[in-house]
């Protein structure tokens, strides 16, 4: 029997972090804004940061829509020491990552981008769903 699909994303999220030299945390959150799958340092509340991660994306697509910038691609919120992305994957979930202070964001966004089409695959409607 395999593991369920929230195990083998969190693998493959974990895999994802340890190889990069930019990224402190990962997450992948349904758009009901629960996660369901995580990389996260000790002390991150995931179920909070999925909260927030998704109201911030759901603004910035009312942002894009009402400012006639059409489909929103990605949502950057940078601080002192890192920044957040929230990168939209389908209409399936959002996958955030925390970035170290110093991290390129273009470096960061690659990526994400390159996990973003294997991430996907477990969530199509054809693969049964074992949460």
């Amino acid at each position: 029997m395999s593991p369920p699909v929230n195990i083998m994303l969190s693998n493959r999220l974990w895999t994802m972090l340890q190889a990069s030299t930019s990224l402190d945390a990962l997450a992948l959150v349904s758009m009901d804004g629960l996660e369901i799958a995580s990389a996260l340092p000790p002390g991150v509340n995931g179920a909070r940061m999925a909260a927030m991660a998704l109201a911030t994306f759901t603004l910035g697509e009312q942002i894009a829509r009402e400012l006639e910038r059409k489909k929103l691609q990605e949502v950057y919120v940078r601080g002192k020491d890192g920044f957040v992305v929230l990168l939209p994957l389908n209409n399936k979930a959002v996958l955030i990552a925390l970035s170290r202070q110093g991290a390129r964001s273009g470096l960061v966004l690659l990526e994400m981008r390159r996990v973003a089409s294997e991430l996907l695959k477990p969530l199509s409607p054809s693969t049964p769903r074992r949460f």
